[in-house]
Protein backbone atom coordinates (compact mmCIF):
# COMPACT_ATOMS: atom_id res chain seq x y z
CA UNK A 1 0.00 0.00 0.00
CA UNK A 2 1.48 3.37 -0.79
CA UNK A 3 0.42 6.80 1.05
CA UNK A 4 1.77 9.88 1.58
CA UNK A 5 3.87 10.62 4.67
CA UNK A 6 6.13 13.40 6.33
CA UNK A 7 9.85 13.05 5.49
CA UNK A 8 12.36 14.53 7.29
CA UNK A 9 15.48 15.71 5.55
CA UNK A 10 18.31 17.38 8.15
CA UNK A 11 21.96 18.13 8.06
CA UNK A 12 23.76 17.12 10.87
CA UNK A 13 27.30 18.93 10.76
CA UNK A 14 29.44 18.69 13.65
CA UNK A 15 29.33 18.69 17.65
CA UNK A 16 30.41 22.20 18.60
CA UNK A 17 30.80 23.63 22.53
CA UNK A 18 28.73 26.18 22.62
CA UNK A 19 25.70 27.28 24.61
CA UNK A 20 22.34 27.23 23.22
CA UNK A 21 20.93 30.03 20.94
CA UNK A 22 17.61 28.62 20.04
CA UNK A 23 15.02 30.55 19.46
CA UNK A 24 11.76 29.53 22.03
CA UNK A 25 12.46 27.31 25.53
CA UNK A 26 15.72 25.63 25.91
CA UNK A 27 16.95 23.85 28.83
CA UNK A 28 19.22 25.80 31.60
CA UNK A 29 22.06 23.33 31.17
CA UNK A 30 22.64 20.37 28.63
CA UNK A 31 25.46 18.56 27.89
CA UNK A 32 26.64 16.30 24.70
CA UNK A 33 29.41 13.90 24.73
CA UNK A 34 30.65 10.73 22.72
CA UNK A 35 29.04 8.01 24.97
CA UNK A 36 31.89 6.03 27.17
CA UNK A 37 33.56 2.63 26.56
CA UNK A 38 31.32 1.61 29.11
CA UNK A 39 28.18 2.64 28.33
CA UNK A 40 28.64 0.89 24.75
CA UNK A 41 29.96 -2.22 26.13
CA UNK A 42 26.79 -2.34 28.25
CA UNK A 43 24.63 -1.93 25.06
CA UNK A 44 21.98 -0.27 27.10
CA UNK A 45 20.13 2.31 25.63
CA UNK A 46 17.48 5.10 25.96
CA UNK A 47 15.93 8.28 26.66
CA UNK A 48 14.08 8.69 29.84
CA UNK A 49 12.44 11.58 30.29
CA UNK A 50 11.10 13.53 33.82
CA UNK A 51 9.84 16.20 34.37
CA UNK A 52 12.26 19.18 33.26
CA UNK A 53 15.06 16.31 31.89
CA UNK A 54 16.07 14.60 29.36
CA UNK A 55 19.03 12.06 29.42
CA UNK A 56 19.92 10.07 26.76
CA UNK A 57 22.28 6.90 26.94
CA UNK A 58 24.38 5.36 24.66
CA UNK A 59 22.31 7.05 21.85
CA UNK A 60 22.64 7.59 18.13
CA UNK A 61 21.17 10.80 16.61
CA UNK A 62 18.86 9.46 14.35
CA UNK A 63 16.93 7.74 17.64
CA UNK A 64 16.61 11.09 18.55
CA UNK A 65 15.55 12.67 15.84
CA UNK A 66 12.48 9.45 15.85
CA UNK A 67 11.57 9.60 19.19
CA UNK A 68 11.65 13.79 19.32
CA UNK A 69 10.08 14.16 15.95
CA UNK A 70 7.85 11.38 16.42
CA UNK A 71 8.82 9.53 12.83
CA UNK A 72 9.98 6.54 11.77
CA UNK A 73 13.69 5.83 11.00
CA UNK A 74 12.91 5.24 7.23
CA UNK A 75 11.40 8.75 7.12
CA UNK A 76 14.86 10.47 8.53
CA UNK A 77 16.63 11.33 5.29
CA UNK A 78 19.68 13.07 4.64
CA UNK A 79 23.08 13.88 7.08
CA UNK A 80 26.21 12.09 7.54
CA UNK A 81 26.73 8.36 8.03
CA UNK A 82 27.72 9.05 11.68
CA UNK A 83 24.13 9.67 13.16
CA UNK A 84 23.26 6.24 12.63
CA UNK A 85 26.70 4.95 14.18
CA UNK A 86 28.27 7.45 16.79
CA UNK A 87 26.71 7.37 19.76
CA UNK A 88 26.75 10.09 22.71
CA UNK A 89 25.63 10.41 26.29
CA UNK A 90 23.21 13.67 26.63
CA UNK A 91 22.19 15.29 29.69
CA UNK A 92 19.59 17.98 29.84
CA UNK A 93 17.90 20.20 32.39
CA UNK A 94 15.29 22.90 32.56
CA UNK A 95 15.61 25.64 35.05
CA UNK A 96 12.50 24.09 36.70
CA UNK A 97 9.97 21.33 36.18
CA UNK A 98 8.22 20.80 32.72
CA UNK A 99 5.28 18.74 32.88
CA UNK A 100 3.79 19.81 29.46
CA UNK A 101 5.65 17.13 27.49
CA UNK A 102 5.04 19.07 24.07
CA UNK A 103 7.36 21.88 25.92
CA UNK A 104 9.98 19.68 26.85
CA UNK A 105 9.98 18.14 23.06
CA UNK A 106 10.30 21.44 21.78
CA UNK A 107 13.20 22.19 24.50
CA UNK A 108 15.26 18.86 23.25
CA UNK A 109 14.24 19.92 19.53
CA UNK A 110 16.15 23.50 20.31
CA UNK A 111 18.99 21.47 21.84
CA UNK A 112 19.46 19.38 18.52
CA UNK A 113 19.48 22.14 16.28
CA UNK A 114 21.94 24.32 18.34
CA UNK A 115 24.26 21.49 19.43
CA UNK A 116 24.17 19.31 15.91
CA UNK A 117 22.88 22.17 13.82
CA UNK A 118 20.24 20.04 12.86
CA UNK A 119 17.74 21.25 10.10
CA UNK A 120 14.60 19.47 9.48
CA UNK A 121 12.58 20.07 6.49
CA UNK A 122 9.13 18.34 5.91
CA UNK A 123 8.14 16.89 2.51
CA UNK A 124 5.13 14.23 1.13
CA UNK A 125 6.57 11.35 -0.09
CA UNK A 126 4.80 8.11 -1.19
CA UNK A 127 6.37 5.54 0.61
CA UNK A 128 5.17 1.62 1.64
CA UNK A 129 2.85 1.82 4.24
CA UNK A 130 1.46 -0.83 6.76
CA UNK A 131 -1.94 -0.30 8.20
CA UNK A 132 -2.61 -1.33 11.87
CA UNK A 133 -5.87 -2.14 12.23
CA UNK A 134 -8.27 -4.63 14.74
CA UNK A 135 -8.89 -8.33 13.17
CA UNK A 136 -11.75 -10.54 14.43
CA UNK A 137 -10.73 -11.18 17.85
CA UNK A 138 -11.16 -8.36 20.26
CA UNK A 139 -7.45 -6.66 21.07
CA UNK A 140 -6.12 -7.67 25.05
CA UNK A 141 -6.60 -4.02 25.80
CA UNK A 142 -7.37 -2.48 28.80
CA UNK A 143 -8.34 1.23 29.53
CA UNK A 144 -5.77 3.02 31.66
CA UNK A 145 -6.71 4.45 35.04
CA UNK A 146 -4.64 7.57 34.72
CA UNK A 147 -1.21 8.44 35.50
CA UNK A 148 2.33 8.59 33.67
CA UNK A 149 2.79 7.12 30.24
CA UNK A 150 5.05 4.28 30.52
CA UNK A 151 6.96 2.48 27.37
CA UNK A 152 9.52 -0.28 27.82
CA UNK A 153 10.45 -1.58 24.68
CA UNK A 154 13.58 -4.03 23.42
CA UNK A 155 14.26 -7.44 22.80
CA UNK A 156 11.96 -8.28 20.25
CA UNK A 157 9.10 -6.47 22.71
CA UNK A 158 6.76 -3.70 23.27
CA UNK A 159 5.20 -2.57 26.17
CA UNK A 160 2.85 0.51 26.80
CA UNK A 161 1.11 1.88 29.80
CA UNK A 162 -1.37 5.14 30.14
CA UNK A 163 -0.48 5.17 25.98
CA UNK A 164 -2.50 6.09 23.04
CA UNK A 165 -2.63 4.01 19.82
CA UNK A 166 -0.91 6.37 18.38
CA UNK A 167 2.36 6.17 20.61
CA UNK A 168 1.67 2.13 20.01
CA UNK A 169 1.62 2.93 16.25
CA UNK A 170 5.30 4.73 16.60
CA UNK A 171 7.05 2.22 18.88
CA UNK A 172 5.90 -0.09 16.21
CA UNK A 173 7.30 1.89 13.33
CA UNK A 174 9.98 2.99 14.59
CA UNK A 175 10.91 -1.49 15.65
CA UNK A 176 11.95 -3.39 12.39
CA UNK A 177 14.49 -1.71 10.23
CA UNK A 178 16.19 0.87 13.54
CA UNK A 179 18.83 -1.18 15.77
CA UNK A 180 19.29 1.35 18.83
Amino acid sequence: MNRPIAALLYAALTLPAYPQTAQGPVFEVATIKRASAEEIAAGTSGIPTRPGRVTGINVILKRCIVGFYHTGPGQVLGGPNWIDTDRFHIEAKASEPVIDDSILETMFRNLLADRFHLAVHSETRRLPALVLEIGKHQPALERAEGGDSVTDAGHGRIALGNSTMDALAERLAARPKCQW
